[in-house]
């Protein structure tokens, strides 16, 4: 039911993109490297699409949801800069609540934008249809953050990372039927 084309990525590098892309091995920095397989990874999200593909890549990592507000002031920011900066703060908060923690501390944000406003995950199913009924036919942009915050073991200093993508995405013209049977599968409501 849509297209997609990765447009830009801003940032250190080019890996989460999209819960539509594959993160591959190569995606992640080299100097992520040391730390990934030295120490472990945690995964700052309850994506569970998020936790999907760092499954398929074989990574071992534990889920540690962020408790970070994610209230930023959106007209103040760009759709890039807030994703970046919703991400940030979810690994900052992570990674300052474990400083013992060897390893990397990985999050996200993704958010949609359509006639330049920013929408968030549907709050309800009422809301879920009304923003498929808005996005029906036509194309938005997806914009991805993704923060990897990383200290080697004996180290005091850290690695971090911040980067974005755009996608553009093209939904097919959707009908009330297919919008109220997709809503009702609970799929719209735990994504942008």
């Amino acid at each position: 039911i849509w297209s997609i084309k990765e447009v830009n990525s801003v940032g250190l590098g080019s890996c989460l993109v999209s819960d539509w892309q594959m993160l591959t091995l190569e995606a992640v920095p080299k100097t992520m490297g040391v730390y990934v397989n030295a120490r472990g990874v945690i995964l700052a999200s309850q994506s569970p699409r998020r936790r999907e593909i760092l499954e398929k890549l074989g990574l071992q990592f534990k889920v540690q949801p962020s408790s970070f507000d994610e209230t930023l002031d959106k007209p103040s920011r760009s759709a890039e800069q807030y994703v970046m900066d919703t991400s940030l703060g979810k690994a900052l908060q992570i990674f300052g609540d474990a400083p013992e923690f060897e390893g990397i501390v990985l999050s996200a944000d993704t958010v949609i934008v359509r006639d330049g406003e920013i929408l968030e995950k549907p709050s309800s199913e009422g809301h879920a249809a009304a923003m498929l009924r808005r996005l029906s036919g036509r194309a938005h942009e997806v914009y991805s953050g993704v923060t990897l915050i990383g200290r080697k073991s004996g180290c005091a200093s850290t690695y971090q990372d911040c980067f974005s993508v755009k996608t553009e995405v093209t939904f097919a013209e959707l009908s009330e039927d297919v919008i109220n049977a997709y809503v009702k599968t609970g799929e719209p409501m735990d994504k942008a």
